[in-house]
């Protein structure tokens, strides 16, 4: 039997840790993709169909909350891609490195992402 400190978290393990561990529910709050683009919206003063209309080339609105939702949804890449448009699992993947690159490279857009992590969080 596996115990809290020899279990890793992926995300198609999600919802059996939380079945294993009770108190993950409780220590983060599963946040919905809705959430995170109206706050998304909010940071980059962008229309909700812009972010989600699929084909758009350069829209970082689009990709930062790709990227935001892979990480804080808990949604799969197959949910997440029908949200975006139905766009492929490849796809969400591709736009969520693509800013995990572009935070390496880009100190503002890393502040940016992490004070918008944080408000959604927070909210």
């Amino acid at each position: 039997k596996k115990n809290a400190h020899t279990v890793t978290a992926h995300r198609g393990n999600k919802e059996r840790l939380i079945r294993e561990i009770p108190q993950l529910t409780v220590l983060k709050p599963r946040l919905t993709p809705n959430e995170v683009v109206a706050a998304v919206c909010n940071e980059f003063n962008w229309d909700r169909h812009l972010i989600l209309q699929k084909g758009r080339k350069k829209n970082l609105a689009r990709d930062v909350a790709i990227y935001l939702c892979r990480d804080l949804t808990g949604e799969s890449g197959v949910e997440l891609g029908r949200y975006f448009g139905n766009i492929s699992v490849a796809g969400i993947t591709v736009r969520h490195n693509h800013i995990s690159k572009e935070i390496q490279n880009n100190r503002r857009l890393k502040g940016k992402i992490n004070r918008l992590k944080k408000r959604i969080i927070n909210n």
